[in-house]
């Protein structure tokens, strides 16, 4: 073969190599390529601090957390019980989440939690004290006895008893209760002196004082039956549903079972005009059916 021919095909050779070399890093120069991701789930990871540690009173009360996490990093926060409310429902980076829970009404604990991401952070709550009121603490009986009654107020849980303290005072009814109830007493007749005896209800101590036979002793109370009362409230005590007020000098007392008509329970204060229909006792109190404002 002639030399020139053998030089001829060497350059063309490396021509061509050259070539493909220089479209390989031409097509590798015009690509572009663009990448954008959000942080990785370890980045964002969250720290919560100053979880509660300790219950809630049963008043409720204001708590903070603390959020701890990356600038770039989104994170939620909810509450799963009604009485948990939040003041924010997300944030990003670093925060705090303000809380609130309310009262606890309920003679029992309760727990729910806040979810901050995917956290749970306990919340409990103490339990609500039992509380009890006697529509009446005393009453006065004459010689021949006969009934009383009282009622107890209190909240759905709340459990309680009566217990006579006295041989001549007998529990008619109510002798334990759960919640609203009311405790009747047949007080046996007195042929001795004047006495005083005690009833222990719901933790209060219930006082009765019989006279003697020949001492003038209280006023009869007035034959039972159905009545009408009008007239401005009075000395009100005790707790809704279960309350007692003086309308025109007569005792009246309500349960839950009572009717109130353009008022509320709540509602019935000291020189508001009611109009009451009722039951008189034989103690001389009026069990009301039904109370209305006539204002």
């Amino acid at each position: 073969m002639r030399p020139d021919v053998v030089h001829l095909r060497s350059t063309r050779t490396h021509e061509l190599a050259t070539l493909v070399v220089c479209a390989a890093i031409v097509a590798a120069c015009s690509q572009t390529s663009t990448s954008v991701s959000a942080p990785s789930a370890s980045k964002c990871a969250v720290a919560v601090t100053n979880a509660p540690s300790a219950p809630f009173p049963s008043t409720g009360g204001n708590g903070t957390l603390g959020v701890s996490t990356t600038r770039d990093c989104t994170w939620t926060v909810s509450a799963d019980s009604s009485w948990v409310s939040i003041a924010t429902t997300s944030g990003q980076g670093d925060g705090s989440v303000q809380f609130s829970v309310s009262a606890n009404l309920v003679p029992s604990p309760r727990s729910a939690a806040l979810i901050v991401s995917s956290q749970r952070v306990p919340v409990n709550q103490a339990a609500a004290p039992c509380r009890f009121d006697l529509s009446r603490s005393s009453d006065s009986i004459d010689a021949s006895g006969g009934r009383l009654s009282t009622n107890v107020a209190t909240v759905a849980g709340c459990a309680w008893s009566a217990a006579s303290n006295a041989g001549w005072i007998a529990i008619e009814s109510g002798t334990s209760g759960n919640g609203n109830g009311a405790v009747v007493l047949n007080v046996g007749g007195n042929a001795g002196p004047d006495r005083v005896g005690q009833v222990t209800i719901a933790g209060q101590t219930y006082t009765v004082s019989q006279s003697s036979p020949g001492s003038a002793g209280p006023p009869p109370p007035p034959p039972s039956g159905a009545v009408e009362v009008s007239g401005k409230a009075q000395n009100i005590s005790g707790r809704c549903p279960a309350i007692q007020f003086e309308l025109s000098g007569t005792i009246i007392v309500t349960t839950a079972d009572t009717d109130f008509r353009k008022l509320k329970c709540s509602d019935v204060k000291r020189d508001v005009r009611l109009s009451v229909q009722g039951f008189l006792q034989i103690d001389g109190i009026v069990l009301a059916t039904r109370v209305a404002k006539t204002d």
